[in-house]
């Protein structure tokens, strides 16, 4: 197996909060970089948030929090305090990466948005993730992922059975999503800096990585704008679409290629419709697709779901069954692969989770160099590392310009 650390010697600075800058911190945590993690002497508000959706949310045992910032050190300090600056400053000064997802207007005020950073370090590469982009009337709007990735998108509500309600969203996956995105361009800014000297502004707003993901229905409804919300009674294709089986699990199919219509129809035991004029090439059978939806209801009805899924990969043809989410951290292809993983709490208790979808190498291996951390948990030992005396640190952690945790 590769154990390739790409990014050793690397170090960054991540000051952000929630999930996609904190995404983005733990890949290049993962790749091997040195990363710092700067939050309020009160810590990330993100700590707090997975008792919300139902998760232990403590000290010693806090998923939700901790999937994305093991393998960091924090250093929890007030910004506004001159000596919090200063400490943010050596860092910068010898960091290669800044990430941040704070609001645009908070860093100016601070002298951390790139202009001003960039004066002072040109090779630093400067990452941001903001809701809406740096331009336009919602430029300054709070932009989380469920407003801006998935409600002004169209994910919300165009992927829903036509006249349902929105759909409830993933907490993070836009998240997720924006802060791969910005990990990866952060590698070719580092790349970028070999060949000229000099560091980068990187964007990444999460609305633009919702329009990325829906391109093909951003495109479709250009030119059909009643395609969306659809219905799978009435698809445009109803070779990608979904079935119920004898046993009430429904299966999902790709087949676009016209050569594999045929393959698929002897699937589901219907070899009588491949010479049927209806069905005999892709485009005509596309004239009398909601005929087809018909016949292929009828035809997953009769068989059960093992029976379905072996005739299916027998023709090479393209299927999963829709899973839900409880089945994924158990799914043999997710594990076997590495995409999810256990991680041992300090409490001893045990999580399934999962992991970014790059690998250097085959499969992923979890390496915990670090616990996530509490707040401020290296909060001393980073500031001696940047030059300030014992004696100066605990005079700052006494007035609450730093915190330290015990």
């Amino acid at each position: 197996m590769n154990n390739t650390k790409p990014l050793t010697g690397i170090k960054v600075i991540d000051l952000s909060q929630f999930m996609s800058g904190p995404v983005c911190g733990k890949m290049l945590a993962d790749w091997g970089a040195d990363v710092i993690k700067v939050e309020g002497v009160a810590g990330d508000p993100n700590r707090s948030v997975g008792a919300t959706i139902g998760m232990p949310c403590t000290e010693d045992c806090n998923p939700f929090f901790g999937f994305i910032n093991y393998n960091k050190r924090s250093l929890a300090i007030n910004l506004k305090d001159p000596d919090g600056m200063e400490a943010m400053h050596r860092l910068l000064a010898d960091a290669d990466v800044f990430v941040t997802n704070w609001r645009p207007r908070a860093l100016a005020k601070l002298g951390l948005d790139y202009e001003s950073l960039h004066k002072k370090y040109p090779e630093l590469i400067w990452g941001g993730i903001s809701g809406f982009g740096n331009y336009g009337p919602e430029k300054d709007n709070a932009g989380y992922d469920t407003v801006a990735f998935w409600a002004k998108t169209g994910f919300m509500i165009d992927q829903m059975e036509g006249g349902e309600y929105p759909a409830i969203p993933f907490y993070g996956a836009g998240d997720d999503t924006a802060g791969a995105v910005l990990a990866g361009a952060i590698g070719t800014g580092l790349f970028q800096r070999e060949r000229t000297g000099q560091g980068c502004q990187i964007c990444v707003p999460l609305y633009g990585v919702g329009i990325w993901c829906s391109t093909s229905a951003v495109m479709q409804t250009q030119y059909h704008p009643e395609m969306y919300p659809k219905s799978r009674k009435r698809p445009s294709d109803p070779l990608v679409n979904s079935y119920r089986t004898k046993d009430g699990d429904w299966i999902m199919t790709s087949v676009f290629q016209n050569e594999k219509l045929p393959h698929y129809l002897k699937a589901l035991g219907r070899e009588d419709l491949v010479d049927d004029p209806r069905f005999c090439d892709y485009e005509t059978m596309l004239e009398h697709r909601f005929e087809l939806v018909e016949v292929l209801e009828e035809a997953y009805g009769r068989y059960s779901t093992e029976e379905v899924c072996r005739r299916l990969k027998e023709e090479d043809i393209a299927y999963n069954q829709v899973m839900h989410s409880v089945d994924v951290h158990r799914d043999p292809q997710a594990v076997e692969n590495g995409l999810v993983v256990e991680y041992t709490h300090r409490d001893g208790s045990t999580t399934m989770i999962p992991m970014p979808p790059v690998m250097f190498g085959d499969k992923h291996e979890l390496e915990v160099r670090y616990p996530y951390p509490r707040v401020g948990e290296h909060s001393a030992e980073i500031l001696r590392e940047i030059g300030f005396s014992d004696e100066k640190i605990q005079e700052m952690i006494d007035r609450k310009a730093v915190s330290q945790s015990e």
